[in-house]
């Protein structure tokens, strides 16, 4: 792991960055955008559910990784907007399908999955930003094509690790039911709470300080353990989602806001042994139909936002009371 992390996350911004700048730039201005950036998300997230399910009977995740890039680089290449977008989005999803695997298969602490998933909303944010520089697309290009190089000359010393998803104990569905609520209520939440103070110097500090949550959330539930580091993070941030004039108070809880992410990502696949691509695809499903309330203009205000994070406060407390019962 130590081996394959650093590349997977460094190619994670390079994918989320390509895809961003494809997708905001080249296709912003076309008369179908809307549609593009449709099929763009259902095929980057909503399609990792079942293209998990195929990686996790295959095992392979390093060459289901390189797979994801060279496709996102396809995608760099033909000027065919549909099928740039459809190239583009299952790039991403086998990108982070490997990845997410394979980081989850090789270690039980959240740290690494931190460090995997945080590059890739800088990513997204430095894409869309320099989505009008193309040399900032070449340079993302070439930074993608050598992490898949890299992954695919580790892929060599990779030892298949496939294996069969069989559906979680009867106990374990309203576990899960609740990760995947917590997970939809966050993303309804990122994708369409309006935020006032996000002008200037304060879009950047919003973009790397929440990034930097995703990371500071793994490594602060090994440390005090997912009820606390979850939890409490998204109650404090349902708090200063009350001040949404705030600048600081709305950077700050954009960064608490997204420490949940790790936990419920390792949790999915520890309810689901055996189904580690298949947890992390049925999470970015969840996070998919958040996306569709955004897609359809739907808006939050900063005290509805702050309502929704506060219940997915309680239900990560909830469901941690209700692990540590089963678990006894």
């Amino acid at each position: 792991m130590k081996r394959t992390l650093p590349w997977y996350a460094l190619g994670h911004f390079a994918v989320d960055f390509l895809c961003a700048f494809l997708i905001f730039g080249r296709m912003s201005g076309l008369l179908h955008w809307t549609e593009l950036a449709l099929v763009y998300n259902f095929c980057a997230f909503a399609l990792q559910m079942p293209l998990g399910i195929l990686a996790d009977r295959l095992g392979r995740n390093r060459l289901c990784s390189v797979l994801g890039g060279a496709l996102v680089l396809l995608a760099a290449i033909f000027s065919v907007p549909w099928l740039t977008a459809v190239l583009a989005g299952l790039g991403n999803a086998l990108y982070h399908v490997g990845g997410g695997r394979e980081t989850l298969l090789q270690t039980r602490n959240y740290g690494p999955l931190g460090i995997f998933v945080a590059p890739g909303a800088v990513g997204i944010f430095l894409g869309s930003l320099w989505r009008d520089l193309p040399l900032a697309g070449i340079v993302a290009g070439g930074l993608l094509a050598l992490c898949a190089l890299a992954l695919l000359r580790l892929s060599k010393d990779e030892v298949p690790s496939p294996t069969v998803f069989s559906p979680p104990a009867p106990r374990n569905l309203g576990l899960l039911l609740a990760l995947f609520l917590v997970v939809l209520l966050r993303s309804l939440v990122g994708m369409t709470m309006v935020s006032p103070w996000k002008t200037g110097i304060y879009v950047v500090l919003g973009a790397v300080l929440g990034a930097s949550g995703k990371a500071l959330g793994g490594f602060a539930a090994d440390r005090f353990g997912g009820k606390l580091a979850g939890g409490v993070s998204l109650l404090l941030a349902a708090a200063l989602f009350l001040f949404p004039e705030c600048p600081m108070c709305g950077i700050l809880a954009g960064l608490l806001f997204n420490m949940s992410m790790p936990i419920t990502l390792g949790d999915s696949a520890r309810l689901l042994p055996g189904g580690e691509g298949f947890s992390f695809g049925l999470l970015t499903f969840a996070l998919f139909l958040g996306f569709l309330p955004a897609q359809w203009g739907f808006s939050l205000s900063g005290a509805q936002g702050a309502v929704l994070s506060f219940l997915s406060g309680v239900g990560l407390f909830l469901y941690s009371r209700r692990r540590l019962s089963c678990s006894l």
